[in-house]
């Protein structure tokens, strides 16, 4: 439940909300075992740029998830990782755990799983100065959180459409990456 809590507190953009609801059970026995926190607590950590950590529990992530059999928590785990990897400047790896995570959201199909790994595709593109894909990628993550319902989501993608469109106006256009 606190998970939960956490992710919506990430969502109004209280990130160190978040993780006081999950500081807690830190001290708690068998919390590395737990997907659905290990992936709450590597999103939070994301938020608050402490990077490493959050690179380190999403890992842990992943692996717990591979384990488990889990594959929504799997999605989820790769979305932080290539969101760390994006802060990292390291953006072929960040490219490659996105896709993968876009690749099982569909496969099982887990729209907001698949629309998560757009957005931080979208941030990624940004990073490497690919606009085009990243406008695409956050259309589509936003068609999806509407129709899922997930209106705050929705919105920040739309914010983060509107922030790249006005860039690109200062710019003098799109700037599309071909290499």
């Amino acid at each position: 439940m606190n998970s939960l809590l956490a992710e919506c507190d990430l969502v109004a953009g209280k990130s160190q909300e978040a993780l006081s609801r999950l500081t807690p059970f830190l001290d708690q026995h068998g919390w590395r075992r737990d997907v659905g926190f290990l992936g709450t607590l590597a999103h939070v950590l994301t938020e608050l740029d402490r990077v490493e950590e959050a690179r380190e529990h999403a890992a842990l992530g992943v692996k717990r998830a591979i384990e488990q059999g889990r594959q929504d928590g799997l999605v989820e785990a790769l979305v932080i990782e290539g969101a760390v990897a994006t802060l990292q400047g390291v953006f072929l790896e960040a490219e490659r755990l996105l896709n993968d995570a876009l690749n099982h959201a569909r496969d099982i199909p887990f729209p907001y799983g698949e629309a998560r790994a757009l957005v931080e595709l979208a941030r990624c593109n940004v990073a490497g100065e690919n606009v085009a894909d990243a406008t695409t990628h956050l259309r589509q993550a936003a068609s999806i959180f509407a129709a899922l319902g997930a209106m705050p989501d929705r919105r920040i993608a739309e914010a983060l459409l509107t922030t790249i469109d006005h860039r690109s106006d200062g710019e003098g256009g799109e700037n599309d990456r071909t290499s």
